[in-house]
């Protein structure tokens, strides 16, 4: 919704980079503020404050409805995904011809020399726009929409095939992350509390906590130079954080289709769904075939779950820069187009 407020590539970058700053400055709140007052006050108190906050959210979001720039609604793009699959599938058999006339489009589709036809990439799909007999009707439209899709439904399906590569990977840039802020919950229960009694709501904003203590100027005393000294993957876990997922979903933006634009700013928080499962699921995996993370973690290796992650990250980047070299942009000359169109203007 916010993305489609702006017009330029250059606008929308700098539009994600403050949502991610505003998400990330409102969750430590939330997590400083909101479990305070669940552990000493109330949990009832603590849904209250967050149901106001919702509230108010909404409000504020529906005070400008007048303002925004609202994109007319399309219907679901997940739909013509499966029709493409199915149509495929029931013609997996039929020649594929070469003709430009033999293939489907929609009256609505802005064609070009490119686009009369699909592309050679994933050529099985392909079949899914091959006119059939008894696939259209005498006036011209579809007869068929789960045995004959669009050239440009078709060629929707083939760009989420070929950026899901470089998504998939970070799923595993995020899992260690995931599993990053688990250890440093065991690390802070393992230390004397007193001053802190309950660090639940502490653990995740102790990159930014961390991150602050890194980089003071302030002499390190007693703690402090210990926490300067073995903290500093906290540092560079806020640091990666920062570069990677405003690229992330300003990428899947630019390069995702038309319809699946809305989709395209989920999949971040698909990435960290999927990514604190299968940290949690790798965790219990270690607790299970090691003794690396006994009970009391004084006792075991949390060196060694650090280095294994930093194994895991070796390989993740080796994948990353299979993917990226393979990877063709999509809508890159677009975006460069109506940029230099506004400069010019």
């Amino acid at each position: 919704m916010g993305a489609n407020q702006f017009e330029k590539a250059k606008d929308r970058r700098i539009f994600f980079n403050w949502f991610f700053f505003t998400l990330y400055v409102s969750s430590m709140v939330s997590y400083i503020v909101v479990v305070y007052i669940e552990d000493n006050v109330s949990w009832g108190l603590g849904f209250a404050v967050c149901l106001a906050a919702n509230l108010f959210g909404l409000a504020t979001f529906a005070l400008g409805k007048q303002c925004y720039h609202l994109v007319k609604p399309r219907g679901t793009p997940f739909m013509d995904i499966a029709r493409v699959i199915v149509a495929a599938t029931r013609k997996r058999k039929v020649v594929i011809l070469s003709e430009n006339e033999d293939y489907y489009h929609q009256h609505d589709e802005i064609l070009t020399v490119e686009s009369t036809k699909p592309k050679d990439s994933f050529r099985f799909l392909n079949a899914a726009a091959l006119k059939t007999e008894g696939d259209i009707k005498p006036e011209g439209s579809n007869a068929k929409p789960w045995r004959l899709c669009s050239v440009q439904q078709v060629e929707n399906l083939k760009i989420l095939i070929r950026i899901f590569p470089l998504w998939s990977r970070s799923i595993f840039l995020a899992t260690p992350i995931t599993i990053e802020t688990s250890l440093v919950v065991l690390q802070i229960l393992t230390m004397d509390r007193h001053i802190c009694p309950h660090p639940s709501g502490w653990a995740p904003v102790s990159h930014a906590a961390e991150t602050y203590l890194s980089i003071s100027d302030t002499p390190p005393t007693n703690r402090n130079r210990t926490v300067v000294e073995h903290a500093q993957h906290l540092v560079l876990v806020g640091i990666g954080e920062a570069f990677h997922f405003p690229g992330q979903v300003a990428l899947y933006y630019q390069e995702f289709p038309l319809l699946l634009k809305s989709t395209a700013t989920t999949m971040i928080s698909l990435i960290i769904t999927i990514a604190f499962y299968l940290g949690a699921a790798l965790i219990d995996l270690v607790k299970r075939i090691s003794s690396w993370l006994p009970d009391d973690i004084n006792n075991g290796r949390l060196d060694n779950v650090y280095w294994a992650l930093v194994v895991m990250g070796i390989f993740n980047f080796g994948y990353y820069l299979v993917c990226s070299s393979l990877y063709k942009y999509q809508n890159v000359e677009k975006e460069i187009e109506v940029d230099n169109a506004y400069i010019s203007d």
